[in-house]
């Protein structure tokens, strides 16, 4: 039995995001899941009055870019959706999670603190407080720290014995 069915993966297209899909895949096919990209174009509260923004052409083109990004990290690896909004990224993201059935968002941070955290807010943070399945946060360079585990746990070659304990042939 499959411990996550329906994997959503949320995308601003940053290098953190590429790090989140390929850690979804790996859930995925270990699985069976179905992953979902999911890609939200942010819709100010408030439009300037008298700018007209061009949200069809950006959607249409983000859609275009979700799908070339699904074919390269996913392929036929693992059975995926793309989708594309424009709105409210936090609440769409929950609400799109509840409406898949997701088992599992994998969400990745970008690692912002102190001052920028503060001004900016979370976008993980708020969706792991109010999503309703379980949230997996990848950190930044969460890959470099991954290959330093990985050498640091790969033996390293046996040292030449020191003459004092080198076998002594019989004489």
């Amino acid at each position: 039995m499959a411990l996550f069915k329906t994997i959503l993966v949320p995308t601003d297209f940053d290098p953190n995001s590429m790090v989140a899909i390929d850690l979804a895949r790996q859930l995925a096919v270990q699985n069976g899941s179905t992953i979902h990209l999911y890609n939200v174009i942010a819709m100010p509260q408030e439009p300037p009055s008298g700018v007209v923004t061009p949200y069809k052409e950006l959607q249409s083109a983000a859609l275009e870019k979700l799908q070339r990004l699904a074919k390269s990290r996913l392929g036929s690896q693992v059975k995926y959706q793309v989708h594309v909004r424009v709105g409210n990224p936090e609440p769409d993201l929950v609400r799109a999670a509840d409406k898949l059935g997701a088992d599992l968002i994998v969400i990745a941070t970008h690692g912002r603190g102190g001052l920028k955290r503060f001004l900016l807010g979370s976008f993980a943070e708020h969706v792991v407080r109010a999503a309703n399945c379980p949230v997996l946060v990848v950190k930044p360079n969460v890959r470099k720290a991954a290959a330093r585990k990985t050498a640091k746990l790969s033996p390293s070659p046996a040292p030449p014995p020191s003459p004092s304990t080198a076998p002594r042939r019989a004489k």
